[in-house]
């Protein structure tokens, strides 16, 4: 009887480091899954930015070119 409460509770005790490793595991994963998601975003934030500055750029060598060509050739744009 002894012997069958001991095999019951290490039965027990060992479903319950299994069932505690799995739930680790799958915390594990949402936690990385949701960093990679992050970080995702940050990239686009990132390249919409950089896209955004590099438009702004072309915008103001375009008005200094319209500008030149407007003085020194009379031609408008």
């Amino acid at each position: 009887m002894k012997e069958e409460k001991r095999l019951i509770i290490c039965v027990g005790l060992v479903v319950l480091i299994m069932l505690a490793l799995v739930g680790g595991a799958a915390l594990f994963k949402q936690m990385n899954d949701k960093s990679d998601k992050q970080e995702e975003k940050k990239q686009s934030a990132d390249k919409t930015l950089s896209e955004y500055i590099e438009s702004l750029k072309w915008g103001t060598e375009m008005n200094e070119i319209k500008d030149t060509l407007k003085k020194e050739y009379n031609i408008d744009l």
